[in-house]
């Protein structure tokens, strides 16, 4: 039904859970089947599932300018198909105990603009000499989504590219360091 399509930097593949890939592949045959035309096309194997972790901050942490407090929340697959103009974004949660979690599924012809940046950030960096592990950094309590190639060292700085507002890099972190701290103001007025 679809190939795994998964982005590899230079040193660092993203490594897929087979619960959560399994809970995305479930969705991608649900929304697939729900018109025969739409089955008929999915069903070729030309689609393709890729996956890119997804992470998180402490909207605390990023006001102090820390940018190596950060976990893994979860996983982000995207469903595209050369002759499906929509795509589906399959979003699942990590949890501690109970594990792999749909959190939510999206339908959109944003997806595949969405898996093709990514793809083209991959390409750009391929042959680069650092190691970028590549991440969907999520930061709802602040407005603000990016895809975020991480490195190691502290010396090489990571790289941000904002998926809604084009931001990036160190424009990107300023504007989420500035929003964490308006976030965590006190209010007053009341």
């Amino acid at each position: 039904m679809f190939q795994l399509g998964a982005l590899v930097m230079p040193l660092n593949p993203v490594v897929h859970t087979r619960s959560a890939l399994l809970i995305a592949q479930d969705q991608v045959i649900e929304v697939c089947s729900r018109t025969a035309d739409t089955w008929q096309l999915a069903s070729d194997g030309r689609g393709v599932l890729g996956m890119i972790p997804t992470y998180c901050f402490p909207a605390k942490r990023l006001a102090k300018n820390e940018w190596n407090k950060g976990w893994r929340s979860g996983w982000r697959y995207y469903w595209t198909h050369p002759e499906i103009e929509w795509g589906i974004i399959i979003d699942i949660r990590s949890k501690r105990r109970k594990g792999a979690q749909l959190a939510s599924i999206v339908t959109s012809p944003f997806v595949a603009k969405q898996w093709e940046k990514l793809q083209n950030i991959e390409k750009e960096f391929s042959t680069s000499r650092r190691r970028y592990r590549p991440r969907y950094l999520r930061l709802p309590w602040i407005n603000l989504e990016a895809i975020w190639l991480n490195t190691d060292s502290l010396r090489v700085p990571d790289k941000f590219y904002d998926v809604t507002e084009q931001l990036q890099n160190e424009e990107f972190r300023r504007a989420a360091v500035s929003r964490a701290k308006a976030l965590l103001m006190p209010r007053t007025g009341r």
